[in-house]
């Protein structure tokens, strides 16, 4: 029972620190990300100055400046992340017979 264990560890956490220690946020274990500090910084940089007309664009670019390479769907992620507005093609109008 997993959330048994997590109740424990809550109580445990209060006994030895009390309240202070249940806010504080440790490391959660996951993944580390693949995007560096140096990396976001350049990036947000870029985007509120409107360098990149595309998420094509601004991937390009962390190829070029840092060893980073994301699949389609997770440039997309880190740019809404980092405040970055991506906008999809307009569609044509269809065509009608």
């Amino acid at each position: 029972m997993k959330e048994r264990n997590s109740i424990n560890d809550w109580i445990k956490l209060f006994r030895n620190g009390g309240i202070e220690a249940l806010l504080t946020r440790g490391n959660s274990g996951g993944r580390k990300g693949k995007m560096t500090e140096e990396a976001k910084i350049g990036l947000t940089e870029r985007l509120s100055a409107c360098e990149f007309r595309t998420a094509g664009q601004a991937e390009a670019w962390l190829n070029e400046h840092h060893p980073i390479e994301f699949e389609t769907n997770s440039i997309y992620y880190q740019l809404r992340k980092l405040g970055g507005v991506v906008q999809s093609r307009p569609s044509l109008p269809s065509k009608k017979r």
